[in-house]
């Protein structure tokens, strides 16, 4: 609806405010929104493409998103909106430190859908901006902070599945989200403002145990492990999602030993 999409365009120029509350407010906004709105995937990384080069301004700026650019794709007749391409690729490119942190929290808030459509994209754009600038003078530990929580929402949104299968974190994707975070305890930037990686590393920390928990497999049938409903207990796994899930605990356990071995050696 067009109504959607000029709120979506509003959205957009609040997101990228660099008042740290507007930007919050309008990426729970945007959760909603999109879940009420633009719950249809934007199809694959490769349309995300032609989603992007049309919607381009409107995910840097949202001057265009009320009218043809990436706005048009919500529309009867046209692909759906590529809702990852709009955050994702300003979120690589562009200068301004608001705008990246708004829309690396935006990439988190989405709805499965969406990312699904675009997964890959949706995860490589959040763990470079996790990483520090190569330039020094755009080195901002706010976005860094945000890309670490917006991965764990991520994470937690789309869910982990099988190598092999398709609609969920795979689990290469899933040890990229991992690493990242592991990367992220290392963050020791400093400023005129003191120890600013510490916004990094106190986000990696609460970012590491529910990773390891949604790769963690469930002990089905133990009391209190499901809910507290007897049936709850007795049911079990959905097919697939125990595999997927010792299959990513399996693959990061060796990373995080390592890392634990060095900080305490």
């Amino acid at each position: 609806p067009k109504a959607a999409l000029r709120s979506l365009a509003s959205l957009d120029d609040s997101i990228k405010h660099p008042t740290e509350q507007i930007s919050l407010a309008a990426v729970a906004a945007l959760r909603q929104l999109s879940r009420a709105y633009f719950s249809e995937g934007g199809g694959s990384t490769g349309g995300g493409s032609r989603a992007a080069g049309s919607g381009q301004g409107a995910g840097g700026g949202g001057e265009d998103a009320g009218g043809g650019g990436a706005a048009g794709g919500g529309e009867a007749g046209q692909a759906p909106l590529d809702l990852v391409a709009r955050y994702a690729i300003p979120l690589g490119k562009d200068p301004n430190a608001g705008l990246r942190r708004g829309h690396a929290l935006a990439l988190g808030a989405l709805p499965s859908p969406q990312l699904r459509a675009s997964l890959p994209a949706a995860v490589e754009a959040l763990v470079q901006a996790s990483r520090p600038e190569a330039v020094a003078e755009l080195r901002d530990p706010e976005t860094r902070r945000n890309a670490i929580s917006a991965l764990v929402e991520l994470s937690q949104t789309a869910g982990l599945v099988a190598t092999g299968s398709e609609g969920g974190l795979t689990t290469p994707l899933f040890l990229e989200i991992f690493e990242a975070c592991l990367d992220a305890f290392g963050d020791y930037q400093t400023d005129n403002r003191g120890d600013v990686g510490s916004w990094v590393r106190e986000a990696a920390m609460h970012a590491a145990l529910p990773l390891l928990r949604l790769a963690t497999p469930p002990e089905h049938g133990a009391p209190g492990s499901s809910g507290d409903s007897h049936a709850a207990q007795l049911s079990p796994p959905p097919e697939g999602e125990a595999e997927a899930e010792a299959e990513a605990l399996q693959a990061a356990l060796p990373s995080l030993c390592q890392r634990l071995a060095a900080a305490l050696s």
